[in-house]
C-alpha cells in the first residue's frame, strides 16, 4: 500500500482537518482543489496559504468550463443561497449536480499520476440528509468502481463518515489546528454571514465544544433555532404540574435526529423530534429580543411570574447571556433542561441535568438530576457525586411508542425504577405526566 494520499482540498473547516489528519498519521499528502464556478474562491485562497505554509504539493484545477452541466445550484449560479440548517428542505437548493463523482474521478486520475493509493475527501454525517454524493452508499460504490478503474487501484475513502461537524473539530482541536485559516461560508463577502447552511454547521460545532468560531460573523452571531414552542403545563420533575411555555431549540449535540442513526447515536431512545424549525410556532430568530418577544406572546394574560423552558434537543447549542437577559426582561422565570455535556451560562433560574449514556457531564452542580433509568453506560451510581436538590428516575420508554399503556418496556423499566427508588430514597420516581394525560 502506498503511503501517499491524495487530500480533496476546498479550504473550509472540514477537508482542513482532513489534511492534517492525513499528515499526522503519517501519509504523504498531496492536495487538490478545484474551481468549479462557485460562488467565490476565498476557499481556495485559504487552501493555498495553507500548503505553501506546510510545504505540500498543491495543484488547482479549473474545471468552470464544465460549469454548463453542472448549473443549478445557488452555489454556482446566480440565486440567493437559502439560509438554515441543512436538514430543512430548502437546502437543496445548495446541490452541486454529480459535484462529488466528478471531483472524485478526477483525483482518481491524479492519484495515479501522484502515485498514490487513495483518495480521501470530507463527506460527514451532517451531509448525509441533503447531498446523497455524500452518503456511505455512495462512497461505497465510487470506491469500488475507482479500484478497478486503472491497472494502479485507488481507494476512495471518507475519514469522517460517521461523523458530524463538532466530532470533526474535536479531531482538529486534538491536533492543535488554528482554524481562523479556512472558510466555510457559501457568501464571499468580507465576513462570514452566520446564516447560510455551511456557517450554521460551524457555528454549532464551536459551541458544541464550548468555544466561539474565531471567524469573525457579519451579523455578530448565530440566529436562534427553534423547533417548536408552546404553552402547556411541565410534565416530570421537581416542577411537574407547573404551567409553563416550552421553547424546544433545534439540534443536538448526542445525536443528529435522523432515524437511520439512532442506533449508533450517543443518546439513542430520545423520543423528541428536534430537527428543522417547521413545529408549533417554531422558527428562525434574529436577535435574543425577537425570540424573547415571541415567547412572551405565548404567554397567556394570567396571574403568576412567565416561566420558560428551554430544552431541545440540546439548548445549551444556543441559549445564551443575551437570551436570558431578553427572558428576564420580559419577567420570565428561566427553566433549562440539558445533557449537561456544555457549559451553562449564568442566571440560568432553574437548571436540569439529564445525563446520557456515557457521554461526559461537565455540569457538577444543578437544581435537579433527572436520569432516564435504566442505562447500561450510566448508572445511578455514576453520577453521586453532582450536587443537586433534587434527584429523579424517568422509566426508560420505547421511543416509537406515544401510549405508555400500550409500551412494555415501559412498564417493565417503571418497576425497576420504582425498586431502585425504594431501595436508593435519595432517589425519587418521575413519570411523564404529559404522556399519561395527552397534552403537548
Amino acid at each position: 500500500m502506498s503511503d501517499t494520499v491524495v487530500v480533496i482540498y476546498s479550504g473550509g473547516m472540514d477537508s482542513f482537518t482532513l489534511l492534517h489528519l492525513a499528515r499526522a498519521r503519517g501519509y504523504r499528502v498531496h492536495a487538490l482543489s478545484f474551481n468549479y464556478g462557485q460562488r467565490h474562491v476565498r476557499e481556495l485562497d485559504c487552501a493555498a496559504a495553507v500548503c505553501r505554509q506546510l510545504g505540500i504539493p498543491h495543484q488547482v484545477l479549473d474545471i468552470t468550463a464544465l460549469s454548463a452541466v453542472m448549473a443549478g445550484s445557488a452555489l454556482t449560479g446566480g440565486d440567493e443561497v437559502p439560509e438554515g440548517h441543512y436538514e430543512e428542505a430548502s437546502m437543496k437548493a445548495t446541490v452541486v449536480p454529480n459535484r462529488n463523482m466528478i471531483l472524485l474521478s478526477l483525483a482518481t486520475g491524479y492519484a495515479v499520476t501522484a502515485g498514490a493509493g487513495a483518495v480521501w475527501y470530507g463527506a460527514h454525517g451532517g451531509d448525509h440528509a441533503i447531498y446523497p454524493d455524500c452518503r456511505p452508499e455512495f462512497v461505497e460504490k465510487m470506491d469500488a468502481v475507482c479500484r478497478i478503474a486503472n491497472y494502479e487501484p485507488v481507494a476512495i475513502e471518507a475519514p469522517f463518515m460517521a461523523m458530524d461537524k463538532g466530532q470533526i473539530l474535536g479531531e482538529g482541536l486534538a491536533l492543535g489546528l488554528d482554524y481562523s485559516q479556512t472558510w466555510t461560508c457559501y457568501n464571499g463577502r468580507e465576513k462570514a454571514c452566520g446564516r447560510c447552511g455551511s456557517c450554521v454547521e460551524r457555528l454549532e460545532a464551536f459551541a458544541s465544544h464550548g468555544l466561539t468560531d474565531p471567524l469573525t460573523l457579519r451579523g455578530g452571531r448565530l440566529m436562534y433555532r427553534v423547533k417548536e414552542a408552546f404553552y402547556t403545563l411541565q410534565g416530570e420533575g421537581a416542577q411537574a404540574g407547573r404551567a409553563a411555555v416550552f421553547c424546544r431549540f433545534s439540534k443536538c449535540n448526542l445525536w443528529n435526529g435522523r432515524e437511520q442513526d439512532r442506533d449508533t447515536a450517543v443518546c439513542n431512545f430520545c423520543d423528541t423530534d428536534f430537527v428543522g424549525t417547521d413545529g408549533q410556532n417554531g422558527g428562525r430568530f434574529a436577535t435574543a429580543d425577537e425570540l424573547a418577544d415571541h415567547i412572551r406572546r405565548l404567554w397567556p394574560d394570567v396571574p403568576g411570574r412567565p416561566y420558560v423552558v428551554c430544552t431541545g434537543g440540546e439548548p445549551l447549542l444556543q441559549l445564551d447571556d443575551a437570551l436570558i437577559a431578553a427572558f428576564h426582561a420580559r419577567g420570565f422565570e428561566v427553566g433549562v433542561e440539558t445533557n449537561g455535556t456544555l457549559p451553562a451560562p449564568a442566571g440560568i433560574d432553574w437548571l436540569c441535568v439529564s445525563p446520557k449514556a456515557d457521554a461526559e457531564v461537565i455540569i457538577r452542580e444543578c437544581d435537579e438530576l433527572k436520569l432516564v433509568f435504566p442505562q447500561p453506560l450510566a448508572p445511578p451510581e455514576r453520577f453521586e457525586g453532582i450536587a443537586a436538590s433534587h434527584y429523579f428516575l424517568s422509566p426508560m420508554a420505547t421511543p416509537t411508542v406515544t401510549e405508555p399503556e400500550l409500551d412494555p418496556v415501559r412498564q417493565r423499566n417503571t418497576r425497576l425504577a420504582t425498586e431502585y427508588c425504594l431501595a436508593h430514597p435519595r432517589w425519587r420516581l418521575t413519570l411523564q405526566m404529559h404522556k399519561i394525560i395527552g397534552i403537548d
